[in-house]
């Protein structure tokens, strides 16, 4: 039900917020997820440039704000485009520390929240999929890379395409709507990180072939 779904993501954020959050809960503009380090820093400036990229048209893969006289190319860096323009609202108003913070506390929840949905389709029982949603948003690569790496704890697109994959070969959704639904969840996972993209294609390839 809508209100199981709700209640699960409500335990996962809470969590996230008591693990993560207590600190920049207190000081949502001068503290940070983790610990300040060139990784959160680069990050925050990868959600300004992407305000700064909407506001001004420029090239959103070339920058001369780095690396100057010359400048450098960002295909090569993790600049995070998908969360950068989702949250520019927040960048643009609130500042780029509060983004990353909304940001890296997100990611555990909702990575646990579409792992409880995942499981709850397979299994049909609620609390199990709540302790597998638990099992794999709140897993200690989840934790780890919360603290440093929010590119990489950004996985919550995982589970939603092997639901996407299951629903269709169950019949539940039609071909229209499953290669929409999955080309948009394609779309964002590699607008987030390239190397997860990457390792997600070769594994679910080698799950199709172990299937066939």
């Amino acid at each position: 039900s809508r209100r199981g779904s709700a209640g699960a993501f409500a335990l996962y954020a809470a969590a996230s917020l008591l693990l993560f959050g207590r600190d920049v809960l207190r000081d949502p503009a001068g503290s940070v997820v983790g610990s300040w380090g060139h990784d959160q820093g680069f990050f925050m400036w990868s959600l300004t440039w992407w305000t700064h990229v909407l506001g001004e048209g420029v090239n959103p893969f070339l920058t001369d704000r780095i690396y100057a006289p010359d400048g450098f190319n960002l295909a090569w860096a993790t600049i995070i485009p998908g969360p950068g323009l989702l949250l520019s609202p927040i960048t643009a108003t609130l500042g780029p520390v509060v983004a990353y913070n909304v940001l890296a506390l997100a990611a555990p929840a909702l990575a646990a929240w579409t792992a409880f949905l995942l499981c709850r389709h397979v299994t049909g029982a609620y609390w199990p999929s709540v302790a597998g949603g638990w099992t794999f948003g709140f897993s200690s690569y989840l934790l780890g890379q919360t603290l440093n790496h929010v590119n990489l704890a950004l996985v919550f697109l995982l589970p939603v395409i092997a639901l996407l994959v299951l629903r269709h070969a169950q019949g539940e959704i039609g071909g229209r709507r499953f290669v929409a639904s999955l080309t948009a969840a394609l779309l964002g996972q590699f607008l987030i990180f390239l190397e997860v993209f990457m390792t997600m294609t070769i594994a679910g390839a080698v799950a199709l072939v172990l299937a066939l």
